[in-house]
């Protein structure tokens, strides 16, 4: 007797939750949203009541979007469909919270993987001259700030560097100009062949080049970090766009509509504060408002029309209809 006694108590020992109840777990699905982009659908059925039901975009260490429902008085179902995520990186994963009393239950999906656009804004005519890279998607093109780097662009007096809509041709590690013996590593080749302009193109800067303000023969010069960086950051077909709201070259006129120039530096600012507030703690929605997707849906003529004159080298205008609708979106947003 004594034997089966010591048996059963060993087992006991490792199994305590023999005799309890079994703690009922929470029914959540989520599915990235058939009717609008960035966004997710989220189905919850919860063992007893929660407040607040959180769904946050994570990719690695960064968290990237957090939307929240606050529910007054807690409820032990819902169905929601967040509103759209500001930015969604290539790979990502959701993170879906439920908060009883400070008791958090959190469940993971994904990862997940969606077609990124990475897109090179050069703004020719600002001081200092400065090089903008962006990642986002054909929705929203202006999704976040991936690089940025003072840069320097051609003197008027060779000619300038032209403003306008191209795409990445061509990406070499290591060029040289033969003629006038020089190297150009980390080289993105953006005009075509055909172009009376030349071939243009960004790489890496020679020593002693004052970055920021013109300095080269035509060419973008680069810091040699943020040319390699953007080497590997960059795509072939990825838009290259120089803005500014002059006339230096005599291929301006032709290629860009000196109104789009505000228009762009809006959008950048935006994205700019956005990648501030994400890495200094401050508190800046990660998600558009409805009032504001009314307005970005509003805006896809004008993202459309750029990406197509970008592959196609040629001249976008967008109109002073669209030009308004920025500007709504640009107070909105808080971009000063």
């Amino acid at each position: 007797m004594r034997r089966i006694l010591l048996v059963l108590a060993a087992v006991f020992s490792v199994s305590p939750s023999w005799g309890q109840a079994p703690a009922a777990s929470s029914r959540i699905s989520l599915e990235p949203s058939a009717s609008q982009p960035h966004a997710f659908d989220v189905d919850i059925e919860a063992s007893r009541p929660f407040g607040i039901a959180s769904a946050r975009v994570v990719s690695g260490d960064e968290t990237w979007g957090r939307y929240s429902e606050i529910l007054d008085p807690p409820v032990s179902s819902l169905a929601l469909c967040t509103p759209n995520f500001r930015y969604i990186p290539a790979k990502y994963s959701v993170v879906v919270e439920l908060d009883r009393d400070g008791e958090i239950e959190s469940k993971t999906f994904g990862p997940f993987s969606r077609p990124m656009l990475k897109m090179i804004l050069v703004d020719r005519d600002g001081y200092p001259q400065q090089a903008i890279c962006l990642e986002g998607d054909r929705w929203f093109p202006f999704g976040r700030l991936a690089l940025s780097s003072e840069v320097s662009t051609g003197k008027p007096k060779y000619g300038g560097t032209p403003l306008g809509y191209y795409h990445v041709r061509n990406k070499e590690s290591f060029a040289r100009n033969a003629l006038q013996e020089w190297d150009m590593p980390f080289a993105h080749w953006y005009t075509p062949t055909t172009y009376p302009e030349g071939v243009n193109g960004l790489h890496e800067g020679f020593e002693g080049t004052n970055y920021g303000i013109p300095q080269s023969h035509g060419c973008t010069r680069m810091q040699p970090w943020f040319a390699r960086a953007l080497f590997q950051w960059s795509e072939l077909k990825s838009p290259v766009i120089y803005m500014g709201n002059s006339y230096i070259t005599a291929y301006d006129r032709g290629r860009f509509d000196t109104a789009d120039y505000e228009t762009f530096r809006a959008l950048v600012r935006d994205v700019v504060l956005y990648h501030q507030a994400l890495h200094s703690g401050l508190e800046r929605p990660t998600y558009f408002s409805r009032d504001e997707t009314l307005l970005i849906e509003r805006m896809q003529p004008f993202f459309q029309s750029i990406l197509q004159s970008c592959e196609e080298f040629r001249r976008f205008s967008q109109g002073a209809a669209l030009a308004e609708i920025v500007e709504q979106y640009a107070v909105l947003r808080g971009v000063e």
